[in-house]
């Protein structure tokens, strides 16, 4: 590897850098994936955003983070599209999206979601035959 560092012109020090860099990303992209595993919505964002910061010094790192940004975004959505989900827990998930950059899908997702439950708790209206009881 070092001489493969010094035909290419490398210093030492640049190559140390490198490598620095090449286990930093490895690192990070191992913690996303276990907090986006493990449900850590919030932790889960924090590192996407300081991931987004380190995109300019760390070139990397932007391969590996297009694709946990969209896995993270997906199981987002799918944590949104649950119809038991109180305001409390919609609210706090939409405003993740948002920090995402996925608030028009988070909207989609949420009007789905209640448009789905509210023809569900229509079709449980009981019909006793008087229309207008209906």
């Amino acid at each position: 590897m070092a001489d493969l560092a010094r035909q290419a012109g490398m210093s030492d020090g640049a190559k140390e850098k490198t490598e620095r860099d090449v286990r930093w990303v490895g690192e990070f992209t191992d913690e996303l994936t276990v907090a986006i595993a493990l449900q850590e919505w919030d932790r889960a964002v924090t590192l996407v955003e300081e991931g987004e910061a380190k995109l300019s010094v760390t070139p990397t790192l932007g391969p590996k983070l297009t694709p946990l940004t969209a896995s993270l975004t997906a199981a987002l959505l799918q944590s949104l599209s649950n119809i038991n989900n109180g305001k409390s827990t919609v609210v706090h998930l939409i405003h993740l999206l948002i920090r995402l950059r996925a608030g028009p899908a988070a909207r989609t997702t949420f009007l789905n979601a209640r448009s789905e439950m509210i023809k569900k708790l229509v079709r449980m209206i009981g019909f006793e035959g008087h229309i207008g009881m209906y």
